[in-house]
């Protein structure tokens, strides 16, 4: 009966809420309570999301949303469960202090580093608080300015953020003179609190109470503060009322910020100057906070004088050029200011990596990350940008003396899994804490710089340098060609020169090798087997260790490529090491793998790459142990590896500079489709050739087996513009939770200062500058003051002529089947036109490319794409009946380019029997030189064509219509729709100008320029909606699963998935409906596989009923979802989101205790697949037991802990060498 009552007071949402004493008592008893049978009846049935009619009102949201702690009611009597509630603090405390400033009370439930998850974040950096938050934040400031704070003088902080009283040694500003001078004020040192005047301690004991006229004062003060707040408070609602300038987003609304980007400036990103810098440099020298012991690059020394000044810095410069020192030289300022600095990093190897090097010269550093966890409280902390955004939306309280974060490769940013928890965590951080961005060459780095300092109200200095340390010279390797040996052919000079005539030999040396094959595809599938292959790397690896070109590092783009050659090689008679090296690889292997079991120490992948590293060779990917991965390090930074195998992954800042870097190819699988390394990836695996201090420059070198990559590629890919750093910021459940936690934050706020907003504030600053330009251009236009042109109706001509050029250019497209080698056509160069005679086609790019014998000389090769200039040529020349400039043939000379189907004009019914190899041939006899050519049937053909040029030039006519000869009937239906274009074009009056031409010109300009503008308007209104749509949907399931009200506050079942990273809503929906009740530990971790797998499976065949069972029920709870989803019209599929059941016997038998040997034999999945799913389980798992705390679900965390036991063995979780050295 007391228990039925208690049940029926929980019913009641007036009695849900604790009074404030309640709730203290609670506070801590709710961590230890077990309230299943509340869960079972409201949790399961009540709370379950997926039944929208069955929901019952349980909670009280007309409160407005504050920081709270979830606890439960029991009955006083028996100590049965009979609610959960949320209690909201007393009027008397919750208008106290803001409740994400850093002046509220110290936090002594934050779980270290990682925060509590019930806990809101700090207020990130220029967020605009609103309504009362607003109203305490400005009266506070002003109270903080007044008592030691930050002036706008430049004086620095007398009391730390957060605290009630700091310290000022009030020292005047020359040094004391003597000993007796600096005795005088001994012991006088000023106590500055937050709410009372200063006083010096041998004035006013600590203790002593307020006298009548202080407290009199503090009244005045306290009036002088409110009378500030109420003015301050009209001001912004005055602001408020204001109209906007540009766009509905606030952020875009500034005035002064439309005045700043005017012209498209820079505001916040600054360039550092150089020669102020060598200056200013040689003055901190001597009080460096720490030294190095060789001389410093200009851009280092630069970098380091903004850490001084104490700015936020962004360093962008190659691979291995020495970004790092920027990093060090922070920690040493961190550690000499008794401050704290996160360093972040992409990958796991790397955060290692920098563990150890900050190790050595500091003995107070940690790391944190998803499974090590070492001295999380030093005042360096190596983590994960995953950790850092947990310790923000949990409110560490480490932040708080938190003074530099290190984003080390943050053009990660472009990553399109992880890239949007780079954007969040930038977007988080507190105001205070100063940013150092390490990163590749990018060309929009101050596009990005300016994002952050705008979002942060902060300069972010710019240091980029484009010069290597260690130059690189760029080579093709061709293997043997006929009697030649090992031809190798430098098409790249350390100056950075395109060598075209090398190129061009390489290309006939070749074409003329019996390896060539067609010329219509490229790339070949590759398997990296075969005696041909074997001998190709035999021949290579001999021929750069005589030219003293060892050690390199082999970049391949599949894992299973990797294993393929190193085995191949393995079992060869290659041989690179002595015996005395072979000795210490031996001893090295030996006690590192020392703490493994008998079993893990024969898995064939340590016993392989143990031979391997023996003879010199190794692989490094993904798929590798980890353990195995990091001895592979070691052993190429000692040089005892002098070939090694590896992935992409290589390229991600870790230190390992070799001499030489081989590409495999230069094509790769981007998760969608084939293409070509873009600029940014070829240089950040090249940059891994060069060894500073030891190599003068060094090597890159390019495979080629079949053919030789197309000129513009080769041009494109090392020598093109650095890559743009593209906003891969996305909308996901756990933000939105994470956010509408912690109000006043709200995900709209995250959504506005995305880099995606960035994107579209700033290219509204330049249409604007657009549109008057384009205003501007009109109104001066000199067609537009002609009467002729006006009169005449150009713009209308114009119409019909973008018409002609529009079917003409279709015309040409649908019969391309036609154009084969031998037929005479007509090409565009510039302003002329020139005939031609097709020797070659294929399709590259998706557009065809034709080499053209041309009977001219001196003519250089264009790119494929049409200039505007060329392309209003074409408008007139399909148009009109003006005089075109077709040129005459030489007699004597002739070239051979490339043209693209664009710059076709005509095709011509002539055609001329040609032998292609005797023209190739002759042409590369001669190089392309002013010499006169002497073949006969070369001569011949030139005066074929001079005679086609003059049936033109007296029928001129004829070769305004594509092909007139063409008996095809859609071509025919198409040449007649054209013909009367023309006819009907050339009626306009506005031909009777003299300056018709150039006005035409003139009005195509414009209209070029409009229609980028209208391509502006377009891109800027998708932007607008790019997050808008996807975060409406998004709320809508949320509301839809009561996750939260339609007031967006936040309920019970949010809050259990805001403790989950991965998948929230499919875990939160399996804790709310208890389907783990009848569970054992290793059928939770088989469960969980369904998230961490990344290891793709082709067919999925389970040996026991019961895993069948467990996917069912995860397949069905995830169907459930997708069709609320799908009601609400999200449908967009999350990376995050993606289930694969490749692993789940794999992990269930490893959770039973199964070796790591025998799992090998159930799957073909690589070994680090296998321990990277593990590991993730194991954080899915912590995620877990969190949610379960907040339930009071004791037996479920149990039960998480247990599973997470069971895991946590062996190989999988071997401590890592870098952590023990």
């Amino acid at each position: 009966m007391e228990n039925n009552n208690g049940k029926e007071n929980f019913k009641n949402p007036l009695q849900s809420w604790l009074s404030i004493t309640q709730k203290h008592e609670l506070t801590i008893e709710a961590k230890t309570l077990v309230i299943d049978e509340v869960l079972k009846e409201c949790c399961v049935s009540s709370v379950s999301c997926l039944e929208a009619d069955e929901v019952a009102e349980y909670y009280d949201t007309s409160f407005e949303q504050v920081s709270s702690f979830t606890t439960v009611d029991r009955d006083y009597r028996t100590g049965a469960p009979v609610g959960i509630i949320e209690p909201l603090p007393s009027d008397s405390d919750s208008h106290t202090t803001p409740p994400l400033d850093f002046t509220r009370e110290y936090n002594k439930n934050s779980a270290g580093v990682f925060g509590n998850p019930q806990s809101v974040p700090f207020l990130p950096g220029k967020y605009q608080a609103t309504g009362l938050l607003s109203t305490v934040l400005i009266s506070w400031c002003s109270i903080f300015r007044r008592n030691g704070g930050r002036s706008f003088s430049g004086e620095y902080l007398t009391c730390a953020p957060g605290l009630s009283r700091g310290c000022s040694f009030n020292n005047s500003e020359s040094e004391l003179s003597s000993e007796e001078e600096s005795g005088d004020d001994e012991g006088k040192v000023t106590v500055v609190k937050s709410d009372e005047q200063a006083v010096l301690l041998n004035e006013y004991p600590a203790n002593e109470k307020k006298t009548e006229s202080m407290v009199i004062e503090d009244k005045r003060e306290n009036k002088k503060e409110e009378a500030i707040v109420e003015e301050t408070a009209k001001i912004t609602k005055a602001q408020k009322n204001e109209a906007p300038i540009v766009t509905d987003n606030h952020l875009h609304n500034d005035e002064a910020l439309n005045e700043l980007y005017k012209d498209r400036a820079y505001y916040y990103a600054s360039w550092t100057e150089s020669e102020e810098s060598l200056a200013a440099f040689e003055l901190l020298r001597p009080r460096m906070a720490k030294t190095f012991s060789f001389e410093l690059d200009l851009f280092q020394k630069q970098a380091i004088l903004c850490l001084e000044s104490g700015e936020s810095v962004f360093v962008a410069a190659h691979t291995s050029a020495g970004k790092t020192v920027v990093a060090d030289y922070a920690v040493a300022l961190a550690h000499l200011n008794m401050t704290r600095v996160i360093y972040t990093s992409p990958i796991k190897a790397l955060s290692n990596q920098k563990y150890r090097d900050f190790k050595r010269d500091y003995d107070n550093v940690g790391i944190v990350t998803g499974d090590v966890q070492m001295n999380p409280d030093a005042f360096c902390i190596v983590m994960t940008t995953e950790i850092l955004r947990s310790m923000l939306y949990n409110g560490s309280e480490v932040l708080r003396e938190l003074e530099w974060v290190i984003f080390d490769e943050v053009h990660y940013v472009n990553n399109p899994e992880r890239g949007v928890v780079w954007e969040e965590v930038i977007i988080m951080l507190p105001k205070h804490v100063k940013l150092i961005l390490l990163s590749a060459t990018v060309s929009d780095v101050m596009e990005f710089a300016e994002w952050i300092g705008r979002i942060k109200q902060r300069k972010i200095f710019v240091v980029k340098t484009s010069s290597r340390p260690v130059p690189l010279e760029h080579h093709l390797y061709l293997g043997d060609i006929g009697t030649t040996k090992n031809v190798q052919i430098q098409i790249v000079d350390k100056d950075g020169n395109f060598l075209a005539e090398n190129f061009d030999h390489a290309v006939r040396q070749k074409e003329n090798s019996k390896a060539a094959t067609s010329y219509k595809n490229i790339y070949k599938p590759y398997t990296g087997s075969g005696a041909a292959e074997k001998n190709l790397w035999l021949s290579l690896i001999q021929h750069l260790k005589e030219k003293s070109l060892l050690p390199m590092v082999i970049f391949v783009f599949s894992r299973k490529v990797c294993d393929t050659l190193a085995l191949m090689l393995l079992k060869s008679s290659l041989d690179l090491t002595t015996s005395s090296e072979k000795r210490i690889i031996r001893k090295f292997f030996k006690k590192s793998i020392s703490k493994l079991s008998a079993n893990n120490k024969a898995l064939r992948q340590v016993t392989q790459l143990q031979k391997m590293c023996q003879i010199g060779i190794a692989v490094h990917h993904s798929g590798v142990l980890p353990l195995m991965k990091e001895i592979v390090e070691m052993l190429f930074q000692e040089g005892r590896v002098r070939v090694l195998f590896a992935t992409e992954t290589f390229s991600m800042g870790i230190n390992m500079p070799a001499k030489t870097v081989v590409f495999n190819s230069i094509d790769k699988h981007d998760g969608r489709t084939v293409r070509l390394l873009n600029p940014g990836e070829y240089t950040q695996m090249a940059g891994r050739a060069g060894r500073r201090g030891l190599d003068s420059s060094g090597t890159v070198i390019l495979l080629c087996r079949d053919k030789i990559p197309h000129v513009s590629d080769l041009r494109t890919m090392i020598l093109g513009s650095s890559p743009r750093i593209e906003s891969q910021f996305r909308v996901t459940f756990t933000m939105i939770l994470n956010l509408l936690r912690c109000q006043p934050l709200s995900p709209e706020m995250m959504l506005m200062r995305s880099f995606v907003e960035n994107l579209s504030f700033r290219d509204i600053m330049v249409l604007n500058k657009n549109i008057e330009t384009l205003m501007a251009e009109q109104n001066e236009s000199q067609f537009a003051n002609c009467v002729l042109c006006s009169q005449g109706n150009i713009q209308k001509f114009y119409r019909v002529a973008e018409e002609c050029y529009e079917v003409a250019r279709c015309i040409i497209w649908n019969v391309t089947k036609l154009i084969e080698p031998g037929m005479v056509i007509v090409v565009q160069l510039l302003d002329k036109w020139l005939l031609g005679l097709v020797l070659k086609k294929h399709f590259y790019k998706n557009d065809w490319i034709f080499e053209v014998f041309v009977p001219y000389r001196n003519l250089k090769p264009k790119n494929d794409k049409l200039t505007p200039d060329e392309r209003c040529n074409q408008f007139l020349f399909y148009s009109t009946e003006l005089e075109c400039n077709l040129v005459e043939p030489d007699f004597r000379y002739y070239s051979i380019l490339e043209f693209s189907l664009s710059s076709i004009v005509h095709l011509s019914n002539a055609s001329f029997s040609v032998s292609n190899h005797q023209i190739f041939d002759d042409w590369g006899l001669s190089q392309n030189k002013h010499n006169e050519c002497e073949n006969d049937a070369i001569l011949a053909l030139i005066r074929n064509l001079h005679g086609v040029y003059q049936y033109y030039k007296s029928n001129g006519t004829r070769m305004r219509v594509p092909l007139e000869w063409c008996s095809l009937r859609n071509a025919r239906l198409d040449i007649t729709y054209l013909n009367r274009l023309r006819s009907s074009a050339v009626k306009f009056r506005c031909f009777c100008c003299d300056k018709f031409i150039e006005h035409f010109y003139e009005l195509y300009r414009i209209e070029e320029k409009q229609a980028e503008v209208d391509d502006m308007k377009r891109k800027v209104d998708c932007f607008k909606l790019r997050l808008g749509p996807s975060y409406e949907k998004k709320r809508a399931v949320l509301r839809m699963m009561k996750y939260i009200d339609y007031g967006d506050v936040i309920q019970f079942p949010g809050r259990i998935a805001c403790a989950i990273n991965q998948n929230p809503l499919l875990y939160s929906q399996l804790l709310l409906n208890n389907k783990f009740a009848d569970v054992t530990p290793d059928e939770v971790a088989a469960i969980l596989s369904a998230s961490a797998c990344q290891y793709k499976c082709k067919f999925i065949a389970f040996h026991e009923p019961r895993l069948h069972e467990l996917m069912n029920m995860v397949c069905d709870m995830d169907r459930r979802i997708r069709l609320v989803r799908e009601r609400c019209d999200d449908v967009d599929d999350d990376i995050d989101d993606q289930l694969n059941f490749g692993l789940m016997e794999v992990i269930q038998k490893w959770s039973l205790g199964m070796p790591f040997g025998e799992l090998l034999k159930i799957t073909d999945a690589q070994e680090g697949a296998i321990v990277r799913c593990i590991q993730r389980v194991c954080e899915l798992c912590r995620d877990l037991k969190t949610a379960s705390s907040l339930m009071g679900n004791s037996t479920l965390t149990t039960l998480l802990d247990d599973t997470m036991n069971s895991l946590k063995r062996d190989i999988v979780f071997t401590d890592s060498l870098y952590l023990t050295v």
